[in-house]
């Protein structure tokens, strides 16, 4: 049902459409499932994007590939999904940043609603990871693929990808190139273990 219901975006049409289209996969099944939902799910250029972006935390360069190409195939223009992704990535970056710091610091995804005053403090307002608490045991996992220094350079290397397609700096002409270059970069030490 949650599945559903995300899946609608709080349109009442879709989801009729999309549990009739579930129950008719289900076919002679018990139970409509999770696995039936996301077979039908109607997909946009969006929710491929957070797949994208989700790829790239777990530094998966495969999936990460697939989720781009897979992006296009619901996209108006290959600059607005560089660009969007872009926005996307560097917001997940600054997650992770922030989940890295407080893991070295001791702290555990439980201890985001009760951390201290000095330390909340000390974490941004806007795209901060306390605005992410329920997602925080998957940024802290995320998180601890990358050393510190490697999401210093990430974010870097995003720049240099964004700068790329605007046109600057050096990098391919065509933004898909970029893109793809880019997820490389990233993910080019593979996943890791928590060895921070």
């Amino acid at each position: 049902a949650r599945a559903l219901a995300l899946s609608a975006k709080g349109d009442r049409r879709r989801l009729l459409s999309e549990l009739d289209m579930a129950t008719l996969y289900a076919g002679d099944a018990l139970e409509v499932t999770e696995e039936h939902v996301a077979a039908i799910r109607t997909r946009d250029a969006e929710d491929l994007m957070f797949g994208v972006v989700e790829a790239l935390g777990m530094r998966d360069a495969p999936l990460a590939l697939q989720r781009i190409e897979e992006t296009l195939l619901f996209a108006e223009n290959a600059q607005a999904v560089a660009g969007r992704l872009t926005a996307l990535l560097l917001r997940q970056l600054k997650l992770l940043i922030q989940a890295s710091e407080l893991s070295d610091r001791g702290y555990l995804p439980r201890d985001l609603k009760a951390l201290p005053a000095d330390i909340a403090a000390e974490l941004p307002a806007e795209a901060g990871i306390l605005g992410m608490a329920w997602k925080a045991r998957d940024l802290f996992a995320a998180a601890a693929r990358w050393r510190s220094d490697e999401l210093i350079e990430a974010v870097g290397l995003l720049c240099e990808a964004d700068l790329a397609n605007k046109g600057g700096d050096e990098g391919s002409v065509d933004v898909l190139t970029n893109l793809k270059v880019l997820v490389v970069r990233l993910c080019r030490r593979g996943p890791a273990t928590a060895t921070r």
